[in-house]
């Protein structure tokens, strides 16, 4: 059995798979493969992987081009790379970031001398020319890492983790359906699922900021989408822990699903979407009060919902707190 499957999603990139790929293929792991999932992209991002495989010879019987009959998006790209893959440990690289060439044979030996089930690790943060240690603090209690996770507190990314392949085998575990925060909804339930969870201190990863990106776009049809995915995958880890009868994270989840409302804040000076912002579950109290949010994040929502009034259009504030005022009291 190959030891590491890396399932790389392809999608205009043009920019940067060539730095990618180099990255992959100059792993010092030797028993590994590489699969790329092209998502009909429509630049050169196939051809430049193509014309930069042909100076690794070595590694082309590695390598695993699959072409999406149609665009699909992350979630559904993802899922078909971890159907392709014949590794006993997998992991993930975005095409647009790098790695170390240390990193998978490091990864995959400390996983197997320990037994892990799911190994993370630290990365490096790139941003505007700026190198940055990001420290992900992960423990090796299941419960505690996953409030964690669910709190935001430590990046769930499957970039980040190896994973043992049997994890997503298992019959409790569901692809998520929807493209925002698809890592966050599958690393929750491979935790949940997982019997010992490692951490290393080391960041073999670098994630680039790339200002330009779909996940960056700040308009109408995007904000909607990110909403309604991350609704859509939240609901799904709610209705993952009520099939497992498990209530340990129900504070935790509400605090998650609130704060899915911060998807609509770049669009939430329309009356609309201050409507539909508002209108979201969760009661305002409750989550004010509550000691599980991060304080920068409820100082957000407080001065959201008293600023608002001030710029929206024709309206006087007095008006706009009577006709939502009874949706501030809405409970989860």
């Amino acid at each position: 059995m190959t030891k590491v499957s890396v399932i790389v999603p392809v999608y205009g990139v043009e920019k940067y798979i060539e730095r990618c790929a180099r990255s992959l293929f100059e792993q010092t792991l030797d028993d590994i493969e590489f699969i790329f999932v092209d998502d009909c992209s429509v630049d050169s991002s196939v051809q430049l992987l193509l014309k930069t495989m042909n100076d690794y010879p070595n590694r082309n019987k590695q390598v695993t081009i699959h072409r999406m009959p149609q665009n699909s998006g992350q979630a559904k790209v993802r899922e078909t790379g971890i159907k392709l893959a014949k590794g006993e440990y997998i992991i993930h690289c975005d095409s647009d970031d790098w790695i170390e060439p240390k990193a998978y044979e490091t990864l995959y030996n400390k996983a197997k001398s320990d037994d892990d089930d799911m190994l993370f690790f630290d990365f490096i943060m790139e941003k505007e020319g700026v190198s940055t240690h990001v420290n992900n603090i992960i423990y090796s209690n299941v419960k505690n890492t996953i409030n964690r996770l669910l709190l935001d507190r430590s990046k769930a990314s499957l970039w980040l983790v190896l994973v043992k392949k049997s994890l997503y085998e298992r019959e409790e575990f569901s692809h998520p359906k929807f493209d925002m925060a698809e890592d966050f909804t599958a690393i929750v339930q491979l935790c949940y699922l997982s019997k010992k969870i490692g951490y290393i201190e080391t960041p073999f990863y670098h994630y680039c900021i790339n200002q330009m990106s779909l996940s960056k776009e700040i308009s109408e049809t995007r904000c909607l989408k990110r909403y309604n995915d991350l609704y859509g995958n939240v609901r799904f880890l709610c209705s993952f822990f009520k099939l497992m009868n498990d209530k340990s994270f129900k504070d935790a989840l509400f605090i998650r699903m609130y704060e899915v409302r911060f998807m609509l804040d770049p669009i939430a000076n329309n009356l609309f979407y201050f409507k539909m912002w508002i209108s979201h579950e969760g009661s305002f109290w409750r989550y004010f009060i509550s000691p599980l949010p991060q304080n920068r994040n409820k100082l957000k929502t407080f001065k959201f919902l008293i600023g608002f009034p001030l710029y929206a259009d024709s309206l006087k504030a007095s008006r706009v707190y009577k006709a939502l005022k009874p949706f501030l009291a809405k409970e989860y």
